[in-house]
């Protein structure tokens, strides 16, 4: 257990990441609020995977200059799952196709893949919702812009 047990999660920072190498010992601060440990990412994953990992964040320091920092921390691993299955619902309203009043939102219901897309599900849903109440008139587009269509970016 690279983050000793109970909870405890295997940190490194970006740069020694990204150098393959361990020199901090006691990392800089994390929102992980359980406790965080040092150790070499490298070791929790095969070569083709650090290499992507590295290749990937690479780029997004290309569009968004200064993630690649001594002060960021990459956390391993995050083991989830999402939903095997989607209930299906409409892509208007975000109501279920065979339950009304029922709105399918988020990782378990198989429309989102972390934590961030499984909120912006919600906020879509959430103004469906109000819309069918008669509590708000506009297109949810108007504020939030068009739902994508959930996909994944080759880096």
């Amino acid at each position: 257990m690279m983050g000793g047990g109970n909870f405890v999660v295997p940190v490194q920072t970006v740069t020694d990441f990204m150098e393959n190498k361990l020199s901090v010992t006691s990392p800089p601060p994390s929102s992980y609020r359980l406790g965080v440990k040092t150790a070499n990412l490298h070791e929790l994953f095969p070569l083709h995977i650090t290499e992507a990992l590295q290749r990937s964040i690479s780029m997004f320091d290309e569009e968004l200059p200064g993630f690649i920092s001594k002060d960021a921390l990459l956390h391993g691993v995050d083991t989830r799952t999402s939903s095997p299955i989607q209930i299906p619902r409409s892509g208007d309203t975000y109501e279920s196709t065979s339950l009304r009043g029922l709105y399918p939102i988020g990782e378990g219901a198989g429309y989102a893949g972390g934590i961030v897309s499984a909120a912006v599900d919600g906020m879509y849903a959430g103004f469906a919702v109000a819309k069918s109440f008669g509590l708000y008139s506009d297109d949810i587009e108007s504020i939030l812009g068009k739902a994508q269509i959930v996909g994944s970016t080759k880096y």
